[in-house]
């Protein structure tokens, strides 16, 4: 499975396809962190970018091989599950690091008004972590549709349709999409106040991993049926 790793990684960083969604991001990490601000709600507009970043990386390194090399891969490893699942780490190991990154850069260059303790810190990288998970899942599910179809999920999940619109059904469905929501909701009573982990938080972890395992799973269970 490592060299299968290796291999993914590699193959996507020939395809170059990843340039694009990159600089996009640092810009928008640049222009979150011009001044200084509330240190959650920062933490989570950065998150939320790292959602949007994480479903491009993920669209891109499933669709960076051809059909042919696929095909190729897919016979030399005789595992279609291996196959999907090993794309889903690799996409992880990229996304990974780069959580660390985004949550490092503003403490590194001291932006906020105080210093977050380690308790904090491992909070910060957890709510990237989360929504880098919920992008994959998100952008691997929907690689073979419509952009369209993807980018409205995306936009969807990070607005707030339950207070924009005062409808039962747009409420209900709010709840089927990634639970960015759920976290902004929770983020905006903080601003530089000591997080203090609850069981809101613990709430909001199991919501996302279960949200996104969910999503993956299917994305693993329909392609490996529709290879048969």
């Amino acid at each position: 499975m490592l060299s299968l790793i290796k291999y993914n990684l590699k193959y996507y960083e020939k395809s170059f396809k990843y340039i694009v969604p990159c600089l996009f991001y640092m810009v928008f990490l640049g222009i979150n962190y011009q001044i200084t601000s509330p240190i959650w709600s920062t933490y989570f507009i950065a998150a939320v970018g790292t959602f949007v970043f994480a479903v491009f990386i993920a669209t891109s390194l499933m669709t960076c091989e051809d059909a042919t090399q696929q095909w190729i891969t897919r016979l030399h490893l005789r595992n279609d599950k291996k196959f999907y699942f090993t794309k889903i780490i690799s996409i992880q190991t990229i996304m990974i690091p780069i959580c660390i990154i985004v949550v490092a850069y503003p403490l590194a260059i001291g932006f906020f008004v105080r210093s977050l303790t380690i308790t904090e810190i491992i909070v910060a990288f957890i709510f990237h972590l989360m929504l880098s998970l919920l992008g994959t899942a998100v952008g691997i599910f929907f690689t073979t549709d419509s952009f369209l179809q993807q980018a409205l999920v995306v936009l969807f999940s990070v607005l707030p349709l339950a207070a924009m619109f005062d409808n039962v059904l747009i409420i209900v469905a709010s709840y089927l999409l990634p639970p960015i929501n759920f976290l902004a909701e929770k983020m905006h009573y903080f601003s530089d106040e000591i997080f203090v982990p609850s069981f809101d938080f613990l709430l909001f972890i199991l919501y996302a991993l279960g949200y996104s395992f969910l999503l993956m799973s299917l994305f693993i269970i329909i392609k490996t049926w529709r290879a048969k």
